[in-house]
């Protein structure tokens, strides 16, 4: 729960934020959920390597502003856990809404090694 809060605070300083799939979606936002797998053995004993995915999201637009603001959220994302996550980011995709509009979105997966307790 305390790594999930800080990744939360951490990114909250990009776009908000949510833990979980916020109703209604205000966007640009990221929300932070477990990756597959969410938990694994560290690369020492006593560590465990926990996984988030954090899905960047922006308004709709025309293709070109999308991938534009896509681009800065995706920077400024890599740039605020630089150094203290390790990461890997995927190609951007749509992600089509309820009412029909389409997002651009974009995955990062971000890791994190905790003792266990």
């Amino acid at each position: 729960a305390t790594a999930r809060a800080q990744l939360v605070t951490l990114l909250a300083t990009v776009a908000p934020t949510h833990p979980a799939w916020p109703a209604p979606l205000a966007l640009p936002c990221v929300v932070l959920t477990e990756a597959d797998p969410f938990v694994t053995e560290g690369a020492t004993f006593g560590e465990v390597a926990l996984q988030f995915e954090a899905l960047l999201m922006v308004r709709p637009g025309s293709p070109t502003a999308m991938v534009d603001q896509l681009d800065q959220l995706t920077a400024a994302t890599l740039t605020a856990i630089a150094g203290e996550y390790e990461w890997s980011a995927g190609g951007y995709s749509t992600l089509t809404t309820p009412d029909g509009q389409s997002i651009l979105t974009a995955r990062v997966t971000i890791t994190t090694t905790k003792e266990t307790p």
